[in-house]
């Protein structure tokens, strides 16, 4: 993590890169007690420790009926498990796109008895709540239903990149929710988490848009791919201590090479 940073802030001291990647270790400690306490929080304590900023933007995109692709960043994205639970006890229909929904954590026997005796109900609002599926039939059929799918717009587990400009460099992006906005017509809105867990956290809903479906393919979907690196790169330079990728060893070289893997390597990390 400090060498990254090093390479992102060459001209940082030694003391700033130990207090940034100290932040960064604690911000992940903030968000992982987020993430396993979501489903037993209130639902007014989740809008508390985390907030959405211009809701009235989601639910404009919804209200088009074509289906929304809820656009998430990898930076700080496991927060958004807990704001997914928040959106959908708050009466929105986002989903993530699993070709079996169920319970991922089935509670054993043992755990029945004593949510039973704490009047804790069975943890149904957080099904799906991580958007790790890939699978397109799934996605399109959520999205003909008018609901709105979360997925990552940028990250590793993709087969197709565009190449764009990205923190100085010329980087290859995904292009897998963004080319099924596309084909599909899709509302984009894209979300970012800003800030830390527990009392800094927000959720900012960026300004929805669609794909062209004028002219080829490829070029409307790198012109999407370009716009949403620059606003990855305003809130990764704005919230440098929450960059998840900056777990990963040397993730500038991973980056740039990363076209060059096969795609078992890919799917691997």
């Amino acid at each position: 993590m400090r060498a990254n940073y090093a390479t992102l802030f060459p001209d940082r001291t030694a003391a700033e890169l130990d207090a940034l990647t100290r932040r960064f270790l604690q911000n992940q400690q903030s968000q992982n007690l987020l993430v396993m306490l979501a489903s037993r929080l209130r639902t007014e304590e989740l809008a508390r420790l985390a907030p959405f900023e211009r809701l009235d933007r989601l639910e404009w995109a919804l209200a088009q009926k074509k289906g929304v692709i809820v656009l998430v960043s990898h930076i700080n994205s496991a927060s958004f498990f807990a704001g997914n639970v928040w959106l959908r006890r708050s009466g929105f229909d986002v989903r993530v796109a699993m070709p079996i929904v169920r319970d991922p954590w089935d509670r054993t026997w043992l755990r029945i008895l004593a949510d039973g005796i704490a009047g804790i109900a069975p943890i149904k609002d957080q099904l799906g709540c991580f958007y790790c599926q890939f699978n397109l039939r799934p996605i399109v059929e959520r999205l003909k239903e008018g609901a709105a799918v979360a997925l990552t717009g940028d990250g590793w587990h993709s087969a197709g990149f565009v190449e764009v400009e990205f923190l100085g460099r010329k980087v290859p992006f995904t292009t897998g929710a963004l080319s099924i906005a596309r084909s599909s017509g899709a509302v984009v809105v894209p979300v970012f988490a800003t800030g830390a867990p527990p009392d800094r956290l927000r959720f900012v809903l960026e300004e929805p848009f669609t794909v062209s479906r004028e002219g080829p393919s490829k070029r409307a979907v790198q012109a999407a791919a370009t716009a949403y690196a620059l606003r990855v790169e305003h809130h990764l330079l704005r919230n440098p201590a929450s960059w998840q990728h900056l777990l990963e060893e040397d993730v500038f070289e991973t980056m740039a090479t990363w076209q060059q893997r096969t795609l078992t390597e890919r799917y691997d990390l």
